[in-house]
């Protein structure tokens, strides 16, 4: 048994095969101050026969940052990964799994931007595919166009958690 998050990510169904959902996660997302972009989940529930507890598997997590006082006008933030696609259409199987699958067209990157002329002090959210362990470089871009560029690494964090990645 599987339930899919929302319903419209679901594709196709088949009774002797694992049934498909599709997520999706633009390339280019809008910074929204102090809210988690949820509209870009994906949870797939399983239960076996016999066990009917329904265990929901989220395919997305969030990296936070936060504009401080301190941090100068920022335009943009993007995350940029050499090893595996961040946004784009993914296929999942609603086997219980966690797994996601890049389609065509799946980049390797995903750019928080401002809808105005930069990102105004508070919390910021970017949602990207859940990976089991994820190398990343960071571009800070500024309002002169200046770039600051920052490498970290993800391995000790679970699907649909918040990865607070501190101040700016």
């Amino acid at each position: 048994y599987y339930a899919v998050y929302p319903y419209s990510a679901f594709r196709y169904f088949s009774p002797t095969e694992p049934s498909v959902a599709v997520m999706n996660l633009p390339t280019l997302q809008k910074a929204v101050k102090n809210e988690v972009p949820r509209e870009r989940r994906l949870s797939i529930g399983h239960a076996s026969d016999n066990d009917r507890r329904m265990t929901f598997n989220e395919k997305v997590s969030y990296l936070k940052f936060t504009i401080g006082p301190g941090s100068g006008n920022i335009r943009s933030i993007s995350l940029v990964s050499d090893s595996s696609p961040l946004s784009g259409d993914f296929s999942v199987l609603c086997d219980g799994g966690y797994d996601t699958y890049p389609m065509p067209g799946s980049a390797y990157n995903v750019c928080l931007a401002s809808s105005g002329n930069y990102l105004e002090e508070g919390d910021y959210y970017v949602a990207f595919r859940y990976v089991n362990s994820l190398s990343l470089d960071i571009a800070f871009e500024d309002e002169d166009g200046r770039i600051a560029l920052k490498s970290t690494s993800l391995s000790s964090y679970e699907p649909g958690q918040i990865v607070d990645m501190g101040t700016v």
